[in-house]
Order: C-alpha cells, then sequence, then structure tokens
C-alpha cells in the first residue's frame, strides 16, 4: 500500500502486508502493472519548461501533473505500449493544497498528428478523438468523443460515451444519469498531445503541451451558436514542433524522444471547428486507482 502522512508536510511512505511489516516513509512510489513504464513517462523527457504566466509552485504542480497523465494517454493513442502493461484509458491528478489532497476538477485532452516535409515545412491534424475529465466529488465522469472531418472542416461529432466511475463500494445507487449530466466542452485546464512525424529523419517525437484553460492561451475554446471554436497560437505551436529533440541515432520502432512544453502565453490564432451532433451516451462503473 502507498499513500501519504500529512503533518507539517505530507510524506509519501509504503507499506507490505506481511509479517513485522512497518509503513516506511520514501521519497516517491509508483506500484501496479505499469510501474515501470510510468516511471519512464516521468524521467524521459529531453527539454522542459514553463510559461512567463506560470507564477507558483502549486500550478507548476498542476501543469506537470496533467502533462504527464496526457503523455500515458497519447501513446496509448500511437504506439500503445501502455497497453501491454496493461493500464491506461484515464487518469485522475489530486494534489495536496496545504490542508488536504484534493482532486482538479475538470481537464480537457485533445490529441494531434504533425508532419515535418523534407523543406522543413509542417502541416497538423486533428486525431479525431478527445476526452474530458471531471470530477463529481462522489464519483468522476470520463467523456470519449469520436469525430469525423466534414468537407467544410467542421469536425463533427459521431459517437460520445460517458463513464461514471466510482469507488469499489459505492454502487451510486439513486443516481440517474441523462444527457444534462455530460460534462461541458469548456475546461479551466487543457492537455494536448502532438505526434510529430519528421519525414527529413524518419523519426518519431512528442510534444505534450499542458496550459490553463484561459481566454488569452495559446489553446483555448470559443462558442458560437452550436459550433465550438478551437483556437492556436500557430507560430508558438510550430516553434514547440521544430524544437522537439529528436534523436538520429535512434530507429523508429524504439521509444520516442519526449518533450515537454508547459506554456501560458498570449495571441491565439484559429484552428478546426466542431459541432456536436449524434451524440450517444454509455456509462459504467469503474474503480479507483492509487
Amino acid at each position: 500500500m502507498i499513500g501519504w502522512t500529512c503533518g507539517s508536510r505530507p510524506r509519501c511512505f509504503r507499506w507490505e502486508a506481511k509479517l513485522g511489516a512497518s509503513a516506511a516513509h520514501v521519497s516517491y512510489a509508483i506500484e501496479g502493472s505499469g510501474r515501470d513504464h510510468f516511471t519512464s513517462i516521468l524521467t524521459n523527457v529531453h527539454r522542459s519548461e514553463y510559461g512567463f504566466e506560470v507564477k507558483t509552485g502549486f500550478e507548476k504542480s498542476v501543469l506537470l501533473g496533467i502533462a504527464k497523465i496526457g503523455a500515458v494517454l497519447t501513446e496509448e493513442l500511437s504506439t500503445a505500449v501502455n497497453l501491454q502493461a496493461s493500464y491506461g484509458y484515464g487518469a485522475e491528478l489530486a494534489l495536496y493544497n496545504g490542508n488536504r489532497f484534493e482532486f482538479l476538477p475538470k481537464i480537457g485532452y485533445y490529441f494531434w498528428n504533425a508532419r515535418i516535409d523534407q523543406q522543413g515545412m509542417i502541416s497538423i491534424m486533428p486525431a479525431m478523438v478527445s476526452a474530458i475529465y471531471e470530477t463529481r466529488q462522489r464519483y468522476c465522469l470520463l467523456q470519449v468523443t469520436h469525430f469525423s472531418l466534414q468537407s467544410n472542416g467542421v469536425m463533427k461529432a459521431e459517437n460520445t460515451y460517458c463513464w461514471a466511475i466510482a469507488p469499489l463500494h459505492d454502487e451510486l445507487l439513486g443516481l440517474i444519469f441523462t444527457r444534462e449530466n455530460a460534462p461541458t466542452w469548456e475546461c479551466p485546464y487543457y492537455f494536448n498531445g502532438i505526434v510529430v512525424a519528421d519525414t527529413r529523419s524518419n523519426r518519431i517525437g512528442r510534444v505534450h503541451f499542458a496550459g490553463f484553460g484561459a481566454h488569452d492561451a495559446p489553446f483555448r475554446f470559443r462558442k458560437t451558436d452550436n459550433l465550438h471554436w478551437i483556437e492556436w497560437d500557430r507560430n508558438l505551436l510550430e516553434k514547440m514542433i521544430l524544437a522537439m529533440p529528436i534523436d538520429a541515432a535512434a530507429p523508429q520502432s524504439t521509444a520516442p524522444s519526449y518533450t515537454l512544453q508547459l506554456r501560458a502565453f498570449h495571441n491565439a490564432g484559429s484552428a478546426p471547428r466542431f459541432s456536436r451532433s449524434d451524440v450517444t451516451r454509455h456509462k459504467k462503473r469503474g474503480t479507483d486507482v492509487l
């Protein structure tokens, strides 16, 4: 078992259920089938930086945590290596606020494919899948949406699935879920996972971008009538992609290089828009993961 003791400061402990065993404080603890893979996600970063608007240690912790769990989901949609360790699909992030641990209320996850051609030009396309996590105290919701790209450039939501996830002991008796319970698209935090193919070196890399849902953020949402607009700062996005380090000596089949970008900048440009229609719902109960 792993957990935290909270006195003058939170301290991580680890305990094994065997005769004579006692809890021991450790610097960190990662357990489960995905331990080795997730540890590599935490450490395999070639470059990391924060935007000038990231001021406090708590804000840095939030963005770092989102980038790390988002990195797992990005890999699941590309190489799916994490599934070989029997973990993935979703995650929750809890942070110590000085008095207690609390879950981040809501996170939007978006994924992209980028290609650098022989002349260094960059083309970017959405991966046609997104996810939204939202905590509801007693349970949390994880909503996954699949899109199709229409001829007019609109991304149409074809299928949306929403899972209500509760602790093992809670059957959520008495709760009735309807369409009105579904999470909205607007989020206080966003993660963008970008898989980059560089045709010049025939290598694959990643850009992991975590940011605030501010009106002047580089990635943001706009809503007009029944349409939601995704807006990107194209110049910043291309700079991040081109700055991504790729090991020229590593073949494409090996573990990709990672770059972590944690930013909060101004000036957003235009990008794809999408509509939410033909939505179907599905719910099931899941388990807690420590």
